[in-house]
């Protein structure tokens, strides 16, 4: 596999990117500590911690930025190539939705 290939993100993936909007659902209280985050999820009891980078796309989300732009503003950041962050960006929202943390807005 080269480079390109394992960093590249395929169309789906960049839709989703660009069409998704997430909020954080009613029930998901968040507990920030230096640099990470914990948050419970109070109806299913469910509890889930972030490292800096995650804390970041979670505070993003919060505001309510699309993954796309939040992406591109982590990208900015961590001189990491952009569909890389874009792919990683995406899995993060997506194991929060699985979580219940999120949902469509």
């Amino acid at each position: 596999m080269t480079e390109r290939t394992k960093n590249s993100i395929g169309s789906d993936e960049k839709n989703e990117l660009e069409r998704r909007l997430l909020a954080v659902d009613q029930d998901v209280r968040a507990c920030f500590h230096q640099n990470s985050l914990t948050l419970l999820h109070i109806g299913r009891g469910i509890v889930f911690t972030a490292n800096p980078t995650g804390t970041q796309i979670w505070q993003a989300l919060n505001d309510g930025k699309s993954l796309d732009g939040i992406a591109r503003e982590l990208k900015r950041e961590c001189c990491v190539p952009l569909r890389e962050v874009q792919r990683d960006t995406l899995r993060f929202a997506a194991e929060l939705e699985r979580q219940g943390l999120l949902s469509l807005a």
